[in-house]
């Protein structure tokens, strides 16, 4: 429940751990990585069919119930939050009141994906089809057909949207009302062997990190894959784009900064040991921040290139999946079904203890923890029924 920050000295039998606040959040569910959003220092996090706002104290804010199935995906622009669900509607939500505004109908089966373009929004169902809708008012504009499913849509680049499939491939949708084309799939990027698992646009490139341990830098004037980057030798499971540099992140333990700019097949890149799977990252200022098998890493990207790993994050108990800023703070989402929220800016203590020590310690400590967590959980399952028997009631 800590964050340390370790200071390994090989000539003493000490070390020293700086440990700051952290709140955290028993969600009872697992976070994946899609489970929350953040927005104007406060947490949305989805939960069976409600949504859960939380500041980022912790404390619970406000509860938007209005779906009568579970949501499946959530997007925020300005003020709007927009849910998707199984019970295959789309709702908008005012952010100053917590109201719900609208209820977009027209899918036939359940909303799996949505983003938000400008004055649109763009949703997926599992009905094979992309539906356009006015953000304003929430008229659907433009229902496209997929002829094969899609998993999901993931962004809009100069009026193309991209897609993945549940294959290994990308596709390019065009999105620009004037074009002949106009919501026809005009290319399919393929190349990849296994799965995708992260996309990153920066300029005219778009970056795919693969299951199959590569990373292809395509370009989206001509679609061509103008490069492939080798040299993890696990999953490459996320990638973040920081100026002219891809961070990438893989189960081998390794995180890797390669040149964005390289125009061929390319091992050359900077190697970082994690030492656990990396599973997730974001970038906030000069630090890379990602998520591991139970503990947060934060590393200096500095000019100097030196890239010292500042900080070590310890406190959930299984795989982290989702890692976030906002308002300063650090937010990480874990499958021990927590939300951590980390001040690095409240220190809490500083102490020593022998080296040998250490191993006993940390295992005292996980056995405890977890033990905390089932708790927490069990008392949450009590709370939760008794909280359905008293909307039952009212209802």
């Amino acid at each position: 429940m800590e964050f340390i920050e370790q200071k390994l000295n090989k000539n003493t039998p000490f070390f020293e751990e700086t440990i700051f606040e952290n709140k955290c959040i028993y969600t009872n569910d697992i976070v994946y990585k899609k489970s929350f959003i953040t927005n104007d220092n406060r947490i949305f996090f989805k939960y069976s069919n409600f949504i859960i706002v939380y500041d980022l104290n912790g404390k619970r804010l406000q509860m938007l119930i209005d779906h009568i199935k579970k949501i499946s995906c959530i997007a925020i622009s300005g003020d709007k939050l927009i849910s998707g669900s199984m019970d295959k509607t789309i709702k908008i939500w005012d952010l100053n009141n917590y109201n719900c505004i609208a209820t977009l109908r027209g899918h036939t089966k359940t909303v799996i994906s949505l983003i938000i373009n400008e004055d649109k929004i763009i949703s997926l169902g599992y009905d094979k089809e992309i539906r356009i809708w006015d953000l304003s008012n929430g008229d659907c504009l433009k229902v496209i057909k997929q002829p094969e499913d899609i998993s999901h849509i993931v962004v809009i680049n100069n009026n193309k949207l991209i897609m993945l499939n549940y294959g290994y491939d990308i596709k390019i949708l065009d999105l620009n009302e004037q074009s002949d084309t106009y919501g026809q799939c005009i290319k399919v990027l393929q190349g990849h062997t296994y799965y995708i698992r992260s996309l990153a646009i920066s300029g005219d490139k778009l970056i795919s990190g693969s299951w199959d341990k590569t990373i292809k830098i395509w370009d989206l004037n001509n679609y061509n894959c103008i490069a492939t980057l080798r040299g993890h030798t696990g999953l490459v499971n996320c990638i973040a784009i920081n100026n002219n540099n891809i961070i990438s992140g893989s189960s081998d333990g390794t995180i890797r900064i390669w040149d964005l700019n390289t125009r061929n097949n390319s091992q050359d890149c900077i190697i970082l040991q994690s030492y656990e799977s990396v599973n997730c990252i974001t970038l906030s200022g000069d630090k890379i921040i990602v998520g591991n098998e139970k503990t947060v890493q934060i590393w200096d990207l500095n000019e100097q290139k030196t890239y010292n790993r500042v900080a070590v994050l310890r406190g959930h108990v299984e795989k982290i999946n989702l890692v976030a800023v906002e308002g300063g703070k650090i937010i990480s989402g874990s499958e021990d079904k927590t939300i951590r929220i980390w001040d690095l800016n409240r220190r809490v203590k500083i102490y020593k203890r022998k080296r040998e020590e250490l191993p006993i310690d940390n295992l005292k400590f996980i056995e405890k923890t977890a033990t905390e967590i089932k708790e927490i959980h069990a008392r949450i399952d009590e709370l939760k029924e008794e909280m359905m028997r008293a909307i039952s009631n009212i209802s």
